[in-house]
């Protein structure tokens, strides 16, 4: 699998050269195939309800230009497996089983372990004002919480998975408690 971590990428930001990469291979024009635009956008423009904004304005991350994708690339994710084994191996959560992210294509229970799933983000102060879920990609504006997301399977198949806190995943939070990732 592709380290989506290069250039500055993250788990929802694609480093503009490999998005420029994936756009070169594809021979897409503009490579949009590669977005999905969440309930909330990150830039001026998509919060103004440029729903592809994201995807078109670069930021800067301190390590390079990227760009925000709106599903988070869990294969190959080094943030991933580091988060994974604090989780369940450290014992802060004794039932959650572990789902290690795959790094190979011949890893073991590919057909359990996710490649990329649609955000479902909680963010928090400072990161926003409020405490909010509306920077996940299915966001239900009546209840404020997430419907679900699809995920990629490291066997090809996709399937949605309800979001359901007393059963949610917490995959990830933030060095400076202003947001977490949950599967």
């Amino acid at each position: 699998f592709p380290d989506g971590l290069e250039y500055g990428g993250t788990w929802e930001i694609l480093s503009a050269q490999k998005k420029q990469t994936f756009i070169d291979m594809t021979k897409m024009k503009q490579g949009k195939i590669f977005y999905c635009p969440t309930a909330r956008g990150y830039s001026e423009a998509a919060k103004a309800g440029n729903v592809d904004a994201d995807w078109d304005v670069q930021i800067n991350t301190g390590i390079g230009l990227a760009n925000h994708i709106g599903y988070a690339i869990y294969a190959h994710n080094g943030n991933a497996i580091a988060w994974d084994k604090y989780f369940s191996i450290n014992g802060t959560s004794p039932t959650r089983p572990s789902y290690p992210p795959p790094t190979k294509t011949k890893a073991k229970r590919l057909a359990e372990l996710p490649l990329i799933m649609d955000s479902v983000q909680r963010f928090l102060p400072p990161g926003d004002p409020f405490i909010t879920w509306a920077y996940s990609n299915h966001f239900n504006q009546k209840n404020g919480l997430p419907l679900g997301g699809n995920t990629l399977y490291g066997d090809g198949h996709v399937e949605w998975k309800r979001f359901d806190l007393r059963s949610a995943i917490q995959i990830m939070w933030s060095s400076n408690a202003d947001h977490e990732r949950w599967w």
